[in-house]
């Protein structure tokens, strides 16, 4: 099937190929490669954005590392992720959501969408942020945060 799609004279690449290609290319760049090609499909009217962190727990202990934490914002839309953002944990005010999804936020066009976001993302700062983008919100509230 993979030489009718991709033919190559000396068969599919082996995984340790793979894995030697993929280490050697900088997120950053590759980041910035994936949001020229999201300006360059013009897509428009974005009503529901969802952002939600996730833990790639399959790949723990690469490098001494622990879980990969990231924060995709996904357009519902257009079934697309317009970005996401590495972080180093999951919860916590100091390095998780808490201040990755405000950074998320202000690299997105988000004016008249809906931003949703689970309990994670209750906190007036991540508010703040998409009121600053002039979108509007729907956060999950947990019952350990004071009543508005």
């Amino acid at each position: 099937m993979a030489q009718k799609v991709l033919p190559l004279q000396n068969g599919s690449p082996s995984h340790d190929t793979f894995n030697r290609v993929f280490e050697l290319l900088d997120p950053h760049s590759l980041e910035k490669a994936y949001r020229l090609l999201i300006e360059g499909l013009k897509i428009r009217n974005t009503k529901h954005i969802g952002i939600d962190g996730k833990a790639s727990r399959g790949c723990y202990k690469i490098k001494g590392q622990g879980l990969l934490h990231v924060v995709p914002a996904w357009d519902t839309d257009n079934s697309i992720a317009l970005g996401q953002l590495k972080t180093k944990n999951d919860e916590g005010k100091d390095i998780g959501e808490y201040n990755t999804i405000p950074a998320l936020i202000e690299t997105l066009d988000i004016k008249d969408a809906v931003v949703t976001i689970d309990a994670g993302g209750c906190y007036e700062n991540i508010v703040d942020a998409v009121v600053e983008g002039e979108g509007n919100y729907l956060i999950t509230v947990k019952g350990n945060h004071r009543r508005f």
